[in-house]
């Protein structure tokens, strides 16, 4: 019987239970409740200055839409981020990326009515001269052009203008953060919808992960999660079984164990990809994130094996803690913790809040629960990306790093690693002292010690322990390179520290050092691009 290409049924795209639409509804009220205006929290205010300039909304509106008992629309979101003072498509770019990951299905962006085809025609040719030229393309250009391709199908000719378009983007896209991050990522998977461009990209992630010298291999290879595409597939387990590197084996799991459940695997590469599984659960040695994102993988398997790879599994997924709640519940610890856990860290963040408006917040909890406990890597982000687009933002962050700094925490491997990873997404000066004693510090568990070392360069903030970060690469001159050691390299790279790399670029330097210094140092747009939207 074929397999129905898309995700799972019951399976929801951030917070199990929770629908886009109560989500994105979420989202607008709680960037409402405690917004920079507290005036705009009593909805009769905000429906008034939702008002000014002749669009007009009245409190039943706004209490249906964040309710999502009215579906909301993108002049609605918009409006929402124009009132409240956010930046432009900060709130829209997490919506678009919710509905996509709830539909399971690539295709035009759900937000977005179809327009007036001469004037999306007129709109889409600049944009085209621009992304195909030297001028500056920000990440809401990229919405703007991607969703108009499906309006308006255009035929580039001649036909590599498609891979000059596609590499540009992915080329933003590996060295953009934060909203124009999410923009680009969603340009890409509309791209990856289009018969046209599809090749294209599939092509383009697969040349960046088989490249030996990428140091940035998580989103290409979580763009091949939801394409139907059999090279896509193919890549994918391809790296699993022969790897090029570690990071592209870590690369490989994160992505199939999303991938393993949309039908996309024909029975011949499922069977591949059951004993990959297998070997990676029973090697006790294996990494922390291979084994989860192997885990996830064979629980994702399960409904399509043979009763003796069935049972084989299920062993395999006994013998370790962690793999076994994989099996159980889909989460990385038991149910009971991942409520404790949420619980408390939802209630640390509204106790931290400058208003008290809410008692509690069983969508946070969610959320929060999802961004710890995943076994599958998209997931979690989606989760923090969309609570990192809320005023909840700066007091998780603290929340978080209270709890990572109990007395014991660090030993609890897997929820501190997730902590520091989460972090990433969330922190800034405030938690950065705590990364950098992480990353530094002698005695931390490896798994967590690595964790930090991959994220502390997504803090930004100004220090004077980058010093000691290049002193310390450079004590590795031959034989194997730590992991920490290589996530701090890629940390450098991620803070363009262009000095630090043109340092560690030089003969003095370990080997795979002067190769990741030498790929970010010629990486298009490391200098120019910023995490602009």
């Amino acid at each position: 019987m074929e397999r129905v290409r898309g995700r799972r049924p019951g399976t929801t795209p951030a917070g199990h239970g929770l629908s886009s639409e109560t989500v994105i509804a979420w989202l607008l009220r709680v960037n409402r409740l405690y917004g920079d205006d507290e005036r705009l929290a009593v909805a009769a205010r905000f429906a008034r200055a939702y008002g000014d300039g002749g669009v007009t909304a009245s409190e039943s509106q706004i209490c249906r839409w964040e309710l999502a008992t009215l579906r909301l629309s993108a002049p609605v979101i918009g409006r929402y981020e124009r009132v409240l003072g956010l930046p432009r498509g900060r709130l829209a770019a997490v919506a678009h990326t919710l509905y996509r990951e709830s539909r399971g299905a690539l295709g035009p962006p759900a937000l977005r009515p179809a327009g007036d085809a001469e004037t999306t025609r007129d709109r889409l040719s600049p944009l085209l001269e621009r992304a195909l030229g030297a001028e500056e393309m920000t990440g809401y250009d990229w919405d703007e052009l991607t969703a108009g391709l499906w309006e308006v199908p255009v035929l580039l000719h001649p036909r590599r203008l498609w891979p000059e378009l596609v590499q540009r983007l992915l080329a933003e896209l590996l060295v953009a953060e934060g909203t124009g991050w999410l923009w680009r990522c969603e340009a890409l998977n509309r791209l990856l919808g289009l018969r046209d461009s599809a090749t294209a990209v599939v092509e383009a992630c697969a040349s960046v992960i088989g490249d030996r010298r990428s140091q940035v291999l998580i989103e290409p290879a979580a763009l091949l999660e939801m394409t139907p595409h059999p090279a896509a597939a193919a890549q994918l387990l391809g790296q699993i079984e022969d790897p090029v590197s570690d990071q592209a084996l870590r690369a490989a799991w994160w992505a199939v164990a999303e991938k393993a459940g949309r039908g996309h695997f024909d029975a011949g590469q499922i069977r591949r990809l059951t004993q990959a599984a297998l070997e990676t659960l029973r090697d006790n040695g294996s990494p922390f994130a291979p084994r989860v994102g192997a885990a996830e993988t064979a629980r994702q398997l399960l409904p399509d094996v043979s009763a003796g790879e069935h049972r084989a599994l299920s062993q395999a997924l006994q013998g370790d803690p962690v793999s076994g709640h994989v099996l159980r519940s889909g989460a990385v610890a038991p149910q009971e913790t991942v409520r404790a856990v949420a619980y408390r860290l939802s209630q640390a963040v509204l106790s931290l809040m400058r208003r008290e408006i809410l008692l509690a917040d069983p969508v946070l909890e969610r959320l929060i629960g999802d961004m710890l406990f995943h076994p599958q890597g998209t997931r979690r982000t989606v989760a923090a990306q969309t609570v990192a687009a809320t005023p909840y933002r700066p007091a998780l962050a603290a929340a978080m790093g209270r709890e990572l700094g109990r007395p014991g925490m660090p030993a609890s491997v897997p929820l501190a690693a997730a902590l520091v990873q989460a972090i990433g997404h969330l922190g800034g000066a405030d938690e950065a002292a705590l990364i950098w004693r992480l990353v530094l510090g002698h005695g931390m568990p490896a798994p967590v010690q690595e964790a930090a070392a991959w994220i502390v360069g997504h803090l930004h903030v100004p220090s004077d322990r980058w010093d000691v970060v290049r002193t310390r690469l450079l004590r590795h001159r031959d034989g194997p390179l730590p992991s920490y050691a290589k996530g701090l390299m890629y940390s450098v790279g991620a803070s363009r520290r262009h000095d630090d790399l043109v340092e560690l670029s030089g003969p003095q330097a370990h080997p795979e050092l002067r190769t990741a210094a030498s790929w970010w140092l010629s990486t298009p747009d490391f200098v120019r691009l910023s995490a602009s939207a």
